[in-house]
């Protein structure tokens, strides 16, 4: 009896792998290097141009010792000499590209940086210079609008814990806001332009002045400084590559957020894990979150197969407060490879042994199905 027999070989294919196929980018939340203090003995250094007595209190309350400069003195001073150099210009005449270079540096060297609305106010601020090309973690194209935040905190952001209402009068619209690649967004207001962005954990910028504002600036500006001075919250990688299957694949978050309890992980949506957590290094078991997933909208590409997902983590406190981040995962794994002849013809007779012999690369081989004229005759693992 002549058949044509077709022989498929399927393999089941899993998520995604870290070990050496690991790839890691855009990890925004670089750790905070130490900047050597000299002779200065201030930790903060605020330029201001005016209506400094809003807010100077504000700051001299802190835990901090503060030292305060008319901007455009700022040539007077080595940043190097203080760990947090806060920038509240109303327009700084004093050579910006040069302000720009200098700040850039300042932060190359590990510095902190907080820059205010004004910052950016084109041919007044000090946006100029290098600090907007490497450091700048936004762009505001104007900063004359009235925006608010109503209290309820419904982002689950720290930077706005103790502020049940603010308003401010110079602010930027959401479309007058162009976010820099690599920065992080910590608090909107309620109209959804960013208030709080922060670059590299170590440059923030303010959509707004600490003075011309009502309600809880005081809250606001110290958790803001208290932020990049001892920055709350998660540090790691937001992209990976996994590799289905793969075992012991392990992702470091360092975490600093007080009073931690536990952890809820979500994959694309729906919640897989929870774990408690404490402060300092832990690592997020990528191979146990994805031990149970299926494709469901995936794309082949050079006999690759992949599909993007959404990895949240959600860090509770003992106070209910939420932190959240937020990790895209590619999940990937190689197609079999079938080496030489993929079908073939050849007569058979009903009851004898015929072998057939093929080369099959599959890094995770799983079942072989046998089809005759489309009707399946047997699988084998």
């Amino acid at each position: 009896m002549k058949n044509q027999i077709l022989f498929y070989v399927l393999s089941l294919l899993l998520m995604i792998s870290l070990m050496p196929q690991m790839v890691i980018s855009n990890n925004d939340n670089d750790i905070v290097n130490e900047i050597t203090i000299n002779n200065s003995g201030s930790d903060i250094l605020v330029l201001y141009s005016n209506r400094l007595e809003e807010y100077k209190p504000y700051i001299e309350e802190m835990d901090y010792s503060v030292e305060f400069i008319q901007i455009n003195n700022w040539k007077n001073v080595n940043f190097t000499d203080y760990k947090l150099v806060l920038s509240v210009p109303d327009c700084l005449n004093s050579d910006p590209v040069e302000f720009g270079d200098a700040v850039a540096d300042y932060l190359d060297q590990g510095g902190r940086f907080i820059g205010t609305t004004f910052s950016w106010q084109t041919g007044c601020g000090g946006n100029q210079g290098r600090y907007q090309v490497d450091w700048a973690p936004w762009a505001l194209s104007n900063h004359y609008t009235t925006s608010q935040y109503s209290g309820d905190n419904l982002q689950g952001s720290f930077i706005l814990e103790g502020v049940n209402f603010i308003s401010s009068k110079y602010t930027a619209k959401p479309s007058e806001v162009t976010l820099y690649n690599g920065s992080e967004v910590l608090a909107y207001w309620d109209s959804g332009a960013p208030m709080i962005a922060v670059k590299n954990s170590r440059s923030m910028g303010l959509n707004f002045l600490p003075y011309y504002f009502e309600g809880d600036m005081k809250t606001l500006l110290q958790n803001a400084i208290s932020h990049i001075m001892k920055p709350v919250g998660i540090e790691g990688i937001k992209q990976l590559d996994y590799k289905l299957k793969s075992q012991n694949i392990l992702m470091p978050l360092n975490i600093t957020i007080e009073n931690g309890t536990t952890y809820d992980a979500y994959l694309n949506g729906n919640l897989v894990d929870t774990q408690n957590y404490q402060n300092g290094t832990i690592d997020i078991d990528i191979s146990k979150l994805y031990s149970n997933y299926t494709y469901t909208n995936y794309t082949v590409f050079n006999n690759t197969k992949y599909e993007y997902s959404n990895l949240t983590l959600a860090f509770h406190t003992e106070q209910n407060n939420t932190y959240t981040h937020f990790v895209n995962v590619t999940v990937y794994d190689y197609l079999p490879q079938i080496n030489g002849i993929t079908s073939m013809n050849f007569d058979y007779e009903i009851g004898n042994s015929l072998p057939l012999k093929f080369n099959i690369s599959d890094d995770n081989p799983d079942m072989v199905y046998v089809y005759s004229n489309n009707v399946l005759l047997y699988s084998q693992n």
